[in-house]
């Protein structure tokens, strides 16, 4: 018997809680507006913009061993 009076209990909730949820969602819904608008032909323009400093993804130190004094690194290509 007292099995029952909670089960009965549980479905009664169940059933105020699913009734309350449809009756308060019904009324948000309908306050919703579409703004439409006719169909446009053109051209996409497509931009990309940032803000902020440019950093790597990867650091590579390149570096070089020499046993004795540098006189010349030869001729420049560009001269």
């Amino acid at each position: 018997m007292k099995q029952w009076t909670i089960i009965s209990i549980i479905v009664l909730i169940m059933l105020i809680s699913g009734l309350w949820f449809f009756v308060f969602r019904n009324n948000k819904e309908s306050s919703l507006i579409y703004r439409t608008a006719p169909i446009q032909y053109g051209n996409l323009i497509s931009s990309i913009s940032a803000t902020g400093t440019v950093e790597p993804e990867e650091l590579i130190d390149v570096g070089a061993q020499v046993a004795r004094k540098i006189v010349s690194f030869g001729k420049d290509k560009n001269n």
